[in-house]
């Protein structure tokens, strides 16, 4: 059995699913005529926000901040499919930005630290480890339905919600340094092992597990 399919692992999913819902609803009763790139674009800001109060030292501000910015991140999905308005433009626009905050708010934890000189010059170098784990995985994910074909999940869930919650938790208890070295360790691990030759298949010869661990987003692609 894969890490995915695990009790604890599909119990977190479907507490974050629940609190986007929620989120998502109050959204829609407050500002019914909201569109899902607003949304998106207020996700965005608000991550931009977090990220310079991160950088500045306000670290547990900036961790609440940038969790508002990851449950607004989530609910432009659930109200562009309550309100009809799926579109290849607003996935295209979300995704970019998601990638934009996930580089900011690491920099700023790093440049946090550099500016007090708590950390060596070194960090900089551990910062290019960690953007390359966080960046590569979706990137290898959007090339394989590029070419027609699927890359196997990772052996470590590890995407882009879990990465924002240990990077909260780093943050509130002092130590997001740590959570970084985490970042580039098994973000490069998880696509070291992606880069073999068989994780790269067709939907349609995958197990059925396999097809329930792949993004949400893909699975629609496939099935609708």
């Amino acid at each position: 059995m894969s890490l995915y399919q695990t009790y604890l692992y599909q119990q977190y999913q479907k507490a974050g699913d629940t609190v986007r819902k929620f989120a998502g609803k109050i959204i829609l009763r407050i500002v019914p005529n909201i569109s899902p790139n607003q949304i998106t674009l207020s996700s965005f800001v608000t991550g931009i926000i977090a990220a310079w109060l991160v950088a500045k030292g306000y670290w547990i501000l900036g961790a609440v901040v940038y969790y508002i910015s990851d449950v607004l991140d989530g609910i432009d999905g659930y109200v562009a499919r309550e309100t009809n308005k799926n579109s290849a433009y607003g996935a295209y626009l979300d995704s970019t930005l998601d990638r934009y905050i996930d580089v900011l708010m690491i920099s700023a934890v790093v440049y946090s630290y550099v500016n007090q000189q708590v950390l060596p010059s070194y960090w900089i170098i551990i910062l290019g480890i960690a953007i390359l784990g966080v960046l590569l995985p979706s990137y290898t994910t959007h090339r394989a339905e590029s070419l027609e074909k699927v890359a196997l999940q990772f052996p470590i869930p590890f995407g882009r919600r879990i990465r924002m919650h240990l990077l909260v938790l780093g943050l509130v208890l002092g130590k997001p340094e740590y959570i970084i070295i985490l970042f580039g360790i098994i973000g490069n691990m998880n696509i070291v092992w992606r880069l073999r030759p068989q994780t790269l298949t067709t939907y349609a010869r995958l197990s059925k597990p396999e097809k329930e661990s792949l993004p949400k987003t893909t699975i629609r692609k496939y099935t609708k």
